[in-house]
């Protein structure tokens, strides 16, 4: 668990900073906020001198992030680098945090800190809000030339089986190293939505929707290529085994191209596309005047590979099974079940589902029970950290059998990388404030995941995510979950591992979950569907999820 702040890095507590910042702009020969900063410190020491080191070491880290990013300010790129300026922004993000919790907990007048590093985030933010559209058109396009690679790629194994087809290994290759390429950036643009502004702002979530919406095509784009490997015959053995595509110099963390959730949609079989379309493809091979293999791919001015289009005409598109209906196969429960059911109705809650269940009227979809065992006790203020850890376990991301070792390891990294809230004011303790919302999900995107966020979710969001079949992490008030007073007010973060849903009208009944925090532990424990939103909308109605 956590200390509730909705938006965590307090994007709330910046429309109060800018107000004061425009009042401290009117003042006529008004110090500079850094000379009031250091006014503010100099002045708190005084009253509070045992904690004066502190103030003074953040007054110092903000004098060097300031010299830092003006710095990179003076000498921006041409073009986007969202690589370069995402770790100015992360900082800037995480000294604001810091200090907001100094002032709140000990002296608002430590809150010109908190301002002086605000003013230097929306000039970086400023410039990432110009790059952030012309990086998400450039990946746009490499993208749907990936996809056209693909397809070319994709029409030409139709054609062969065995030693053939590995002819096209090189190619495939090729297209993986560049789809790497495309998750770094892609996780690049993500990271730079999530730093610049409020994500329940409507332009941050119409940037946020963008980035879903290419997460999708990256995710799929990755599956096909994993297809190809396994046609081809060189490898990828799984969906988790794509090592081949890997860069040469490829380690653990971004990049890991072959870190893919498990319980995604896989691609079906070869069978699938259809013998008929293979042979179909063959035969206007042959009928055009060419029945020699197509040549391997070479690359072009603009880095793509160039498939041979004289002979291979239009391949039969694979027929797309049609949405399940879900009254297909619900069994004939007769006059009695029917009764039965009748009564559990008018009994209202647990009844009504327990019949059900009893007359074979529902379904699960995703894994409860198997997901159960990635659950374990977390420590204190670690429920993201483990709830991260889960999803990571589950994709095969992660090693180790000491679920304990593998979180401390996990919470040392996100330490390392600014993404906990850590109440510093005692050196010899550090003590840990929980994972800032909008540094949730950064450990699956180290890890190669492809994560997607939805703000502002519906009931509707949650249940199409959750039958999709992954796990999803979202954020609950556990007083509202458990029904406990003393818990009202906080934020805690649970995996959703499944949902049970009705056979008849295709409506969610409840989630499965595991709640690392509880006790006993919930693994795979089932909360009816209104308690499960209830605690979810009263926590940020949020769905973060790893493809």
């Amino acid at each position: 668990m956590r200390p509730l702040s909705r938006l965590t890095l307090s994007f709330a507590l910046a429309a109060l900073l800018s107000g004061r910042a425009g009042a401290v702009a009117a003042a006529d020969k008004a110090p500079s906020l850094a000379q009031q900063s250091a006014a503010a410190v100099k002045a708190v020491c005084a009253d509070l001198p045992p904690r004066c080191a502190e103030f003074q070491n953040s007054l110092e880290e903000i004098g060097w992030f300031q010299e830092d990013a003006q710095a990179y300010l003076k000498a921006l790129p041409r073009k986007p680098d969202l690589a370069g300026l995402n770790p100015h922004l992360a900082e800037s993000l995480r000294l604001i945090q810091r200090t907001q919790h100094q002032y709140q907990g000990v002296d608002e007048r430590l809150g010109v800190l908190a301002l002086l590093v605000w003013e230097t985030h929306k000039a970086l933010a400023a410039v990432s809000e110009k790059w952030i559209p012309e990086a998400s058109t450039s990946l746009h396009a490499s993208l749907t030339a990936l996809e056209d690679r693909s397809s070319r790629l994709e029409r030409a194994s139709l054609l062969y089986r065995g030693p053939e087809a590995s002819t096209h290994a090189a190619s495939i290759r090729s297209l993986g190293q560049d789809g790497i390429a495309a998750l770094d950036r892609f996780q690049e643009v993500s990271l730079a939505i999530d730093y610049s502004g409020n994500p329940m702002d409507d332009p941050v979530l119409k940037k946020r929707k963008t980035a879903n919406g290419l997460a999708v095509r990256l995710s799929a784009l990755r599956d096909r290529l994993i297809a190809l490997e396994k046609r081809a015959g060189s490898g990828a053995s799984s969906r988790l085994d794509f090592s081949t595509l890997l860069k040469p110099d490829a380690k653990p963390g971004p990049g890991a191209w072959a870190r893919a959730d498990a319980t995604s949609v896989k691609l079906p079989p070869l069978d699938a596309f259809g013998a008929q379309a293979a042979a179909e493809a063959g035969a206007l091979m042959t009928s055009a005047g060419s029945s020699q293999p197509l040549p391997e791919a070479s690359q072009g001015q603009a880095g793509l590979a160039a498939a041979d289009r004289r002979s291979l005409l239009q391949v039969p598109k694979m027929r797309v099974p049609a949405p399940k209906d879900e009254k297909a196969g619900v069994p004939d429960i007769g006059l009695l079940g029917r009764l039965k059911l009748m009564w559990a109705r008018r009994s209202g809650g647990e009844s009504e589902l327990q019949a059900l269940r009893d007359l074979g009227l529902t379904r699960v979809v995703g894994d409860p029970k198997g997901r159960a065992a990635l659950v374990h006790q977390q420590d204190p203020m670690t429920c993201t950290i483990v709830c991260q850890q889960q999803m990571l376990t589950a994709s095969g991301a992660l090693e180790g059998k000491d679920p304990k070792a593998v979180e401390h390891s996990l919470l040392s990294e996100a330490f390392t990388k600014g993404y906990l809230n850590v109440d510093d004011s005692d050196p010899a303790s550090l003590k840990l404030l929980g994972t800032p919302f909008l540094f949730t999900g950064n450990l699956l995107k180290e890890h190669g995941m492809i994560v997607t966020k939805t703000f502002k979710a519906s009931n509707q969001d949650l249940a199409q995510a959750a039958g999709r079949g992954g796990m999803l992490l979202v954020d609950v008030d556990p007083g509202v979950l458990r029904g406990n007073k003393d818990l009202l007010g906080i934020s805690h973060s649970i995996v959703i591992t499944g949902a049970e849903i009705s056979r008849g009208d295709g409506k969610v009944l409840g989630y499965f979950i595991n709640d690392s925090d509880s006790v006993p532990l919930s693994k795979g424990e089932f909360i009816p569907v209104k308690q499960l939103l209830d605690a979810w909308h009263a926590g940020n109605s949020s769905i973060i999820e790893a493809r």
